[in-house]
């Protein structure tokens, strides 16, 4: 619980920096921090670095729930499986959000940044939606179509890899993990 209160706290306060504006249009979906009157106008890429985080801390909190409810299963079978969570295991237990987290703005920071198509893309709809001026933003998103300098449409493979990157480390992680788990406590 003290782990699960520690990563809130942190979620909290990029939170409180970046204070997100999140946006699908079309298609393409963002997540927007405001730049104006911040110290980071001057710094966009840090703004980018801090959306990524964000998202990272994001996964960073759902692991952690869904590692907490898995030890309350233990605890109330009451069949001694609470030793998963002691010694080294205990490490392994709780370096599986902090690597999620890190795949996830790993993957935000190569897949899905700020490129020219997405911000001309992203101009008018901000300005409409959010009286933003996208280029005193900073975000991290995809945008799956894409046009070509013929005028044809294209899917993006680069924001298709980001998005479908984002749902393996979402999903394969815990699930491996766990599969990897009840394995162990079968052959026990």
């Amino acid at each position: 619980m003290i782990y699960f209160s520690l990563i809130s706290m942190l979620y909290a306060v990029l939170d409180f920096i970046v204070q997100p504006y999140m946006h699908s249009y079309g298609a393409a979906y963002v997540m927007i921090m405001d730049l104006r009157n911040s110290v980071f106008e001057d710094y966009p890429i840090i703004g980018v670095l801090l959306v990524a985080l964000l998202c990272g801390c994001y996964s960073l909190t759902i692991y952690s729930i869904a590692i907490n409810f898995v030890y309350r299963f233990f605890a109330l079978q009451r069949e001694g499986r609470l030793r998963y969570f002691s010694g080294k295991k205990l490490v392994c237990w709780i370096l599986i959000p902090i690597l999620a987290a890190a795949g996830w703005v790993i993957n935000n920071w190569i897949f899905l940044r700020p490129d020219s198509e997405k911000t001309e893309y992203l101009r008018s709809r901000a300005k409409e939606k959010y009286d933003l001026d996208i280029d005193k933003t900073s975000y991290t998103g995809g945008l799956y179509w894409r046009t070509d300098p013929y005028g044809n449409q294209y899917l993006s493979m680069k924001d298709m890899i980001g998005a479908l990157g984002l749902n393996q480390l979402f999903v394969s992680l815990l699930s491996n993990y766990f599969a990897n788990l009840l394995n162990f406590r079968q052959s026990h």
